[in-house]
């Protein structure tokens, strides 16, 4: 599934990136996937990027969006 991550952080600061997750097949998975990530103990969590990884601190953060593209026909 591509999607468009965006995420607003406390500072005012946007982040805005694209990723693949190619074992997400539906909205539904790529929500309880985020769910996890959100829930968990963990104090942070990192993404891959198309050409980078991103590291975020879950306490600093304000919204997160998340925008699925269509795929292409």
């Amino acid at each position: 599934m591509k999607f468009t991550l965006k995420i607003v952080f406390k500072n005012g600061y946007v982040h805005s990136s694209k990723h693949i997750w190619e074992d997400v097949k539906n909205k539904k998975e790529l929500h309880n996937k985020f769910s996890r990530f959100l829930t968990s103990n963990e104090n942070a969590f990192c993404m891959e990027g198309e050409n980078s990884i991103h590291y975020f601190i879950k306490s600093e953060i304000a919204c997160i969006s998340i925008n699925i593209e269509e795929d292409e026909k």
